[in-house]
């Protein structure tokens, strides 16, 4: 037995264990304002390389911090638990789950992406010039007030914790490179993939990729950027909540039946914890990106594509969205009424 991370518990102590990984940047203990609103659990939430009271365990690769998670729970006595990894994290869910499936019950992977980003071989090179910057405080606190997380948030505590720019900087070389696309199609354990409407469009169509190719796995987008946990926390915590409640065997089989591969006309069914909104997209090419079709897509109220949106902005009706005054209307003939612009 090697370095073991160090973990945060939060929670109950004789609820249900769930694993939380951090994204990069901050540190486990990040997750004790979430963790409040989830009810009776034992959220633990370890310390990953190069980053908290974890900051001079070096971090090689995001193989080698799987396996450093899963030698953790093995000392803990963990059993099989629901793994929740956001940004950083999602990458070591990811592996943790495809390495030691038996330490996964299922996994929620929230805005990372599983193919290479375009650009990867210069913006590799420009993170890692600009990594020590990147990774002190100051720097740290002015990119979450550009994602949108205010001081006070309990996503932003007033002690980040260490940050090594050496870890800092080999997590997003990693993350630009992360190429998983085959291996996703064998997980075994259920996958919920969730990213912000307004990511990079690597992620979107990971949650493409995610709902069209991998067997127990279904891919929803929230309203919002990379920050979207933190943006919309009711949001957050209602998903979560959901994530670990039984339903999810049931809900996990009613998949989105769209594919961005394949051109022809479907109709995209977005969940959430409370509500369902469907609208109609159509590729053009057999290889499209995703990431073109997001003002087809019919959003919650305050979306920026949302039906009041387009309304206010005079594109209700601009031959690629739905009507406005159809979002609480019939479907099919909003469907009759899309398919004859076309």
């Amino acid at each position: 037995m090697g370095l073991l991370l160090h973990v945060h518990e939060f929670g109950s102590p004789d609820g249900a264990p769930v694993l939380f990984l951090h994204p990069a940047n901050v540190a486990g203990h990040i997750w004790r304002g979430p963790v409040e609103n989830l009810g009776e659990i034992r959220a633990l939430c370890p310390d990953l390389p190069g980053f908290g009271r974890s900051v001079d365990i070096p971090m090689e690769g995001f193989d080698a911090v799987a396996d450093l998670v899963a030698e953790t729970l093995v000392e803990r006595n963990a059993p099989p638990l629901p793994v929740i990894g956001y940004s950083y994290g999602s990458y070591v869910g990811f592996r943790l789950a495809q390495r030691h499936p038996t330490r996964v019950a299922r996994l929620m992977f929230i805005s990372g992406q599983i193919t290479e980003i375009k650009g990867a071989w210069w913006m590799g090179p420009m993170t890692r010039a600009m990594a020590p910057f990147l990774a002190s405080e100051k720097a740290r606190r002015k990119g979450f007030k550009r994602l949108g997380i205010e001081p006070g948030s309990p996503w932003l505590p007033d002690d980040l914790g260490a940050c090594s720019w050496r870890a800092l900087s080999r997590v997003a070389t990693a993350a630009l490179k992360f190429e998983a696309r085959d291996a996703a199609k064998a997980l075994t354990c259920p996958v919920l993939a969730i990213a912000g409407d307004r990511e990079h469009s690597a992620i979107l169509e990971t949650m493409a990729l995610f709902d069209a190719e991998v067997p127990q796995a279904a891919a929803r987008l929230a309203p919002g950027g990379h920050a979207w946990p933190a943006t919309s926390p009711d949001l957050f915590t209602a998903t979560v909540t959901a994530f670990l409640h039984p339903v999810l065997k049931w809900s996990l089989k009613y998949r989105v039946p769209w594919r961005y591969v394949t051109p022809r006309r479907h109709t995209f069914c977005l969940w959430w914890p409370s509500r369902v909104f469907r609208a109609d997209c159509q590729s053009r090419t057999q290889m499209c990106s995703f990431h073109r079709y997001r003002t087809n897509w019919t959003r919650l109220e305050g979306s920026r594509n949302s039906p009041a949106a387009l309304e206010r902005a005079g594109r209700a009706d601009n031959g690629r969205s739905l009507r406005a005054s159809e979002k609480n209307g019939d479907e099919s003939r909003a469907y009759q009424r899309a398919k004859g612009r076309r």
